[in-house]
């Protein structure tokens, strides 16, 4: 059965929704849709035509029910108009379901001082009105060119660049088509042999069936399945969210996934076994709207799914046509007609199987030899390989077989290091990897450069050719990748960080490979705690908080309690790691351990490091004198051993200590000596950092001018380095900033983004400073219900995050609380309001502080205003979904 594209893509219908006194304005409009129209992108609807009263009322909800896009063409006299407040609440339910976009347009100035309505204020022409452009055409065609951007962009994937088509599979992409798009499976297991091609008949399918998926499709490779954390990190991080410093990131993924029209796409999904189905069904229970489909070595039996066998052998004229693509592709070969027959013997020999064909087929220009693939008398894809294997030199046969240590991919450096350590190959390795490519028992990546990759199922069978020397190959795999995460280190902590860290991103699989070797071998475990604390600063930047822990809990568990270096530098990182999760219980104890260790041994530049998180963990416990006495110890270190980079973070943080002990012009000298030292130093990073607490001291002294110049400088870096962590943080910085300023609708803006970001990343201490400055603006305009609906959320989650001092501006918050005590009119409904509040979970609280109405317009942002420079966050095209 052929699937018709659903209209949210080609083409959309529009429902207009204005009040009768702007009828001149939705024609205008309507008539710079027809463009549109012409490309068959868009239908329109108007509801001119329609009466009051019942019919009309009943007529409006079908019709609501049926369209993608509502056009709100927003006025005082549509503010005043019963039917189109009624229209407005219907389309704005099913833009909270997610099943139509409303795109609120501005054709005057308009408020409403008590709305229960969705969030308006993202509008396409950015709060502008209509009647504001000196030019309606140019106001109109802006707004037709966003809505060209919001009904034409598909939903976002992740999947693999697939080349050449799907042969002999049509079949089974109907029937699988069928199950998701008609009978509308949940889960569906795609089972079969290795070889068969059920990674890339999912890939298509997914592609196939993505038009379908409102929200888009998410895919996780075999290599990033180790166990349900590795599976959600990798779905969190393939979303461009950041792991939790609070919430467990399960918890994160089905917050984010519970109202989204998705799919996720799990390959090899047999590595988990009971676990994976276990996951599985908890994940669809909490997230109704997303399907699932996984490939498997094993039938799995999952509930609310449905498993499908793939056969590993193609047609007999498909399998002769792969073979000819493929055989033209590696080695020129050109089949004359007497060949085909010869080629349907030797595919029926390796079973038929896709990717046995592709191995064997790479020899085709040696047909002949090919017939000796019928003595042998295994499985397709062993078949297959062992024969291309035997016909390798013994050269290449070891350097294939050696390759099978490295994780999901490698580089021809890394190859040369470790199988060629001992000198022994006996062959050039660069020269060995790319025959190799050529016989398709390796793959160049596609924009890696010299960097390969082997599929799984070969990677497995070279292995079994490993010789009595496979331990000393892993020993050197560890030992050249904990080199590389030791010089890692020091560059994370200089101008280098964001190369760097591209780079340990890329091999992060080959981290997780040689971090399982040095747990299992006894050699092996010093250099696991030497590589986990290593990686330290590269699972702070990229908030891989829980997964870090994981590997330096067990490098301590299995390595020797003796108090040396590499356990001192691995509670070092575990303790940042605690601190960051807001484990400050876990956090003092293991740095207290790791200063104890350090003092004894005599490494004082470790030792300055280790007191720069202790004294942060001091803070957070408003232990002052604690704290204070650990930061200026480390500046004293660190000054003292020439080590300048940490030198200007001792001084940030040792100003950090004096503005909590409101000593505001200490806290200056030390901000100011920290941003000297960064900017000579070239660091972007620290800069921003120090920048940012410039800022927010700035405001707290009264200074709103140069607060402003601070705040917006470290937002231009964040946006650059993309450290979303800090770019959160700003944000609310100057939201604050605006407030004290009576810039409410700047306020309001400046939260509303601050607050989704920090959702994302899971920053409770910063998501209850936003909704507490939502709450002030909303008292300020007589919004008393929603400020006491925000404010019972922050009432209960004062206690339950870390002290609030810095994100929490308690004078401003204090003064709302007092201006709800007094609207004595509204008492009963207030209190009412906030035990609500206070019962609501902190999701649907935060989504309801994005959903409200705009309580004052939001000025236009001027062109050096950072985070409209360049910077697009996800769903941003979209202008209410």
């Amino acid at each position: 059965m052929k699937y018709a594209i659903p209209a949210f893509l080609h083409p959309a219908e529009i429902f207009f929704s204005y009040s009768r006194d702007d009828k001149r304005y939705r024609e205008e409009l309507d008539s710079r849709l027809s463009r549109l129209r012409l490309q068959n992108l868009v239908r329109t609807w108007s509801d001119r035509h329609i009466l009051p009263g019942d019919e009309w009322s009943r007529a409006i909800e079908a019709r609501l029910a049926s369209v993608d896009v509502v056009l709100l063409l927003i006025s005082p006299a549509f503010k005043n108009s019963t039917h189109c407040c009624e229209e407005m609440r219907q389309a704005l339910e099913r833009s909270d379901l997610r099943e139509a976009y409303v795109v609120p347009v501005r054709i005057q100035p308009c408020r409403w001082p008590n709305p229960p309505y969705g969030r308006l204020n993202h509008l396409p022409d950015n709060g502008r009105a209509v009647s504001a452009w000196r030019n309606r055409d140019e106001a109109y065609n802006h707004i037709v060119e966003r809505l060209r951007e919001l009904i034409t962009d598909r939903p976002p994937d992740n999947l693999p660049l697939l080349t050449g088509p799907l042969l002999g599979r049509e079949q089974e992409m109907r029937d699988l088509q069928d199950l998701f798009l008609g009978e509308r499976e949940r889960v569906l297991v795609l089972h079969g042999p290795p070889g068969a091609g059920k990674t890339r008949l999912a890939v298509e399918l997914a592609k196939e069936v993505s038009p379908f998926f409102r929200n888009g499709v998410c895919f996780v490779s075999r290599a990033q399945i180790r166990d349900s954390v590795s599976l959600a990190s990798a779905i969190v991080q393939a979303f461009d969210l950041r792991e939790s410093a609070e919430v467990p990131v399960e918890s994160i993924l089905r917050q984010y996934l519970k109202s989204k029209q998705m799919l996720l796409l799990l390959d090899g999904l047999e590595r988990l076994g009971s676990a994976g189905k276990k996951w599985i069904a908890e994940l669809l229970a909490a997230c109704p709207r997303l399907q699932v489909l996984v490939t498997s070595r094993r039938r799995l039996r999952v509930q609310r799914g449905r498993t499908y066998p793939l056969s590993g052998s193609l047609p007999k004229e498909a399998a002769v046509e792969m073979f000819v693509q493929h055989a033209q592709e590696f080695s020129g070969f050109r089949a004359m007609p007497r060949d085909k027959a010869e080629v349907a013997k030797i595919c029926a020999t390796v079973g038929r199987n896709p990717q046995a064909i592709e191995v064997v087929a790479a020899r085709a220009e040696q047909l002949q030899e090919l017939e000796d693939l019928k003595k042998v008398s295994s499985p397709p894809i062993r078949t297959a390989t062992s024969w291309s294997f035997d016909r390798l030199s013994p050269e290449e046969r070891k350097l294939f077989s050696r390759l099978s240590v490295f994780g999901e991919s490698l580089t021809a450096a890394a190859a040369e290091a470790v199988c060629n350590g001992s000198k022994d190959l006996g062959i050039d390795v660069r020269q060995g990897l790319e025959s190799l490519v050529r016989k398709s028992l390796l793959r160049r990546e596609p924009e890696g450069g010299e960097r390969y990759k082997m599929p799984d199922a070969l990677r497995q069978l070279a292995a079994e050719h490993l010789d009595s020397g496979e331990e000393e190959l892993r020993r050197r795999h560890a030992q050249f990748f904990l080199d590389f995460a030791e010089e890692a280190e020091s560059r994370l902590t200089s101008s280098e960080r964001d190369q760097w860290l591209v780079r340990l991103e890329t091999e992060n699989a080959n981290f997780r490979a040689a971090l399982v070797w040095c747990r299992t071998s006894p050699e092996g475990r010093e250099w696991g705690l030497r590589m986990a604390g290593a990686l330290f600063w590269f699972w702070n930047h990229r908030a891989y908080f829980s997964e870090g822990r994981s590997w330096l809990e067990g490098a301590m568990r299995h390595a020797s309690a003796e108090r040396r270096a590499p356990r001192a530098k691995a509670l070092y990182a575990a303790g940042g790691l605690a601190f960051l999760q807001g484990d400050q219980k876990a956090a003092r104890g293991w740095l207290d351990e790791s200063v104890r260790i350090w003092r004894r041994i005599g490494d004082r530049r470790r030792l300055a490091f280790a007191l720069i998180i202790r004294g942060m963990v001091a803070q957070q416990e408003n232990e002052l004198a604690r704290a204070l006495a650990c930061e200026e110890e480390s500046v004293a270190i660190l000054r003292e051993v020439g080590d300048e980079w940490g030198y200007a973070l001792a001084l940030n943080d040792l100003g950090n200590v004096y503005r909590a002990k409101n000593e505001p012009q200490a806290a200056l000298e030390f901000y100011r000596q920290s941003l000297d030292k960064w900017t000579r130093l070239g660091d972007r990073w620290g800069r921003a950092l120090t920048l940012n607490n410039l800022g927010y001291l700035e405001m707290r002294k009264g200074d709103p001018q140069q607060a402003e110049r601070y705040l917006k400088e470290a937002l231009q870096i964040q946006r650059r380095v993309d450290e979303r962590w800090g770019f959160a943080e700003t944000l609310k910085y100057r939201g604050d900033l605006a407030l004290r300023q009576g810039e409410d609708g700047k306020a309001e803006r400046l939260y509303r983004e601050s607050l989704d970001m920090n959702r994302k990343i899971g920053r409770v201490p910063l998501i209850v400073g936003c909704l507490a400055g939502l709450a002030a603006v909303a008292v300020r305009h007589g919004q008393t219900l929603t400020a006491a609906r925000l404010a019972g959320k922050v009432d209960t989650l004062r206690g339950s995050v870390y002290p609030l001092s810095k994100t929490l501006d308690l004078e401003t918050y204090e003064k709302t609380l007092d201006a709800l005590e007094a609207e004595h009119g509204e008492a009963t409904a207030i209190r009412h309001a906030r035990a609500q509040g206070k019962r609501m979970g902190l999701e649907k609280i935060t989504t309801y502080a994005l959903n409200l109405l705009p309580l004052v317009p939001s000025p236009e942002p001027s062109g050096d205003d950072p985070e409209k420079q360049g910077r697009v966050e996800p769903g941003s095209a979209q202008p209410v979904v």
